[in-house]
């Protein structure tokens, strides 16, 4: 997720989306280590609730975990139409599915998470009907894809800025669909009414995306007419 200067902690996320696995030198320390785990696990604060792969999330639970999966340090842009010059593709949809799958790298298989995205409104890109948001997801993190998946339900409104993949064509990516990586500031979602989150903006942002909350400031910002779903400009 490393766009126009943004770099992305992407050897980290690498390392922990592959799978733990004990040598045969190890298996007693292995052994040991999975009986001492939930003993420490049992001390301090009982008042920790544990994450079930069965608990469904809400909207701002699943923001967060999506938040967390990965860490991006970039250079804020000026404002969000700067951002949309800097990138390849810039869609306005609700997402379809959410799902989990794997990216070959050679040495290793990368676990990732996949966003559907129905495109209601293309931006910047062409004619597109669908996108799908791909980004690591570490094999041990505390929320699984399917959790995530129930935080963002079809129909949740995203608006993302980013670039198709570098990376092997997954094949578990739905079937036209055009994989893309977005940008740190680039993944907006959904929350009450035509408010969103920017996903992986941090503290860092620039005066030019003061007061750009809502999808109709976005619009606004863009210089796009109408309201959301109204058309589909490309610029």
């Amino acid at each position: 997720m490393a766009l126009s200067g943004q770099s992305t902690d992407l050897d980290e996320a690498i390392v922990k989306s592959t799978k733990i696995r004990f040598p045969w030198t190890s298996s007693l320390a292995a052994v040991l280590l999975m009986l001492f785990v939930p003993l420490l696990a049992g001390c301090g604060d009982n008042s920790r609730v544990e994450v079930t792969s069965s608990s469904a999330l809400d909207r701002g639970a699943a923001i967060g975990a999506l938040r967390d999966s990965i860490h991006s340090d970039y250079d804020p842009t000026e404002s969000p139409e700067a951002q949309r010059q800097v990138v390849d593709v810039a869609v306005f949809g609700t997402i379809e599915k959410v799902y989990s799958g794997e990216v070959d790298i050679g040495s290793e298989d990368v676990g990732m998470a996949f966003i559907d995205v129905k495109v209601a409104e293309t931006w910047k890109g062409g004619s597109l009907d669908a996108v799908t948001l791909m980004t690591p997801w570490a094999a041990d993190s505390p929320t699984s894809v399917d959790e995530l998946a129930s935080g963002l339900a079809p129909g949740t409104k995203v608006a993302l800025f980013g670039s198709p993949t570098s990376w092997s064509r997954a094949a578990e990516v739905t079937p036209g669909s055009l994989a893309i990586e977005v940008a740190t500031e680039g993944c907006m979602v959904g929350t009450t009414g035509d408010s969103f989150e920017n996903v992986w903006a941090g503290e860092l942002r620039s005066p030019g995306w003061d007061g750009v909350s809502t999808f109709t400031a976005l619009r606004a910002a863009l210089d796009l007419p109408g309201e959301s779903g109204s058309g589909s400009p490309d610029a």
